[in-house]
C-alpha cells in the first residue's frame, strides 16, 4: 500500500485539473505552509515535501467563468515514519499555500468581479475580459486522502477524502450597494456552487484512484 501511495502518477488521479510540479518548497512557501498546517490541523511540512500548481476547471456564474489556480503543498505520510499513527496505511495530505483567480467573460462583468474581490490589476483585454486577481479573497484548504477499513467485516478497505475549506471574501461597502443581492444570498450561492463542485469532483477522483489501485494490485 505504501508503494502505491508513493507513486506521483497515481497521486495525480486525486487532483482534478492541470498540474504543474514546482519541486521542493521555497523558504516563503515553507513558512506559509507551516502556518496553514497549524491552522487547519495538517502535519508539519518539511523541505523534502513537494509543491505543485493546480488549475482546476472553472466555476461558471451567470455570464462569467471563474478559474481558480492553487499552489498546493503535498505531503506523503508513511506509517513507518510517523509515531503513534492510528492507521497502518499511508496517507496523502494537500494544503493550499497560495491561490489566484482568473475571470473570463464580458469585460464589464470581469471588471466588476475583480473589484468585488479587491483586484488592482489592469485589464489588458479589449473585447472580452480575462484577468488574474491579486485579491482580498482568502482561501484555506486542507485535504487528506486516507485508507479506512470497510464495515463489511471482510477485511476490505475504502479510500476516504476528508476535506476542510474556508473562504473569506471582503466586499467594499460601496460595491455592496451596487450588487442586486444581499451578502447572505451571495454566500448561499457560493456555498451551493462549491458544494456541487465537491460532490462531483471528489467522488470521481477517488473512483479513478480506486481503479488505479485495483490495476496495481492485479499486476
Amino acid at each position: 500500500m505504501s508503494e502505491f501511495f508513493s507513486s506521483e502518477e497515481f497521486r495525480q488521479k486525486l487532483l482534478k485539473g492541470s498540474i504543474e510540479k514546482l519541486g521542493e518548497p521555497t523558504a516563503e512557501q515553507l513558512r506559509k505552509w507551516s502556518e496553514e498546517a497549524l491552522r487547519m490541523g495538517a502535519a508539519t511540512p518539511s523541505k523534502k515535501d513537494q509543491v505543485i500548481r493546480l488549475e482546476i476547471p472553472g466555476v461558471v456564474f451567470p455570464g462569467i467563468k471563474i478559474i481558480p489556480t492553487s499552489i498546493m503543498g503535498t505531503k506523503l505520510i508513511l506509517p513507518s515514519l510517523v509515531k503513534r499513527l492510528v492507521s497502518p496505511y499511508a496517507e496523502h495530505q494537500f494544503v493550499e499555500i497560495g491561490s489566484e483567480l482568473r475571470a473570463e467573460g464580458p469585460k464589464q462583468l470581469v471588471n466588476l468581479f475583480h473589484r468585488m474581490v479587491g483586484s488592482n490589476q489592469k485589464d489588458d483585454s479589449e473585447g472580452g475580459g480575462s484577468r488574474d486577481a491579486s485579491s482580498s479573497t482568502s482561501t484555506h484548504l486542507f485535504s487528506r486522502v486516507v485508507v479506512e477499513p470497510a464495515s463489511n467485516g471482510k477485511g476490505d478497505i475504502i479510500f476516504m477524502n476528508h476535506a476542510k475549506l474556508e473562504i473569506e471574501i471582503k466586499f467594499p461597502s460601496l460595491l455592496l450597494r451596487l450588487i442586486p443581492f444581499s451578502t447572505k444570498r451571495i454566500e448561499k450561492m457560493n456555498s451551493s456552487i462549491l458544494q456541487k463542485a465537491f460532490e462531483k469532483d471528489v467522488p470521481e477522483a477517488l473512483e479513478g484512484y480506486r481503479k488505479e489501485y485495483m490495476r496495481w494490485v492485479a499486476e
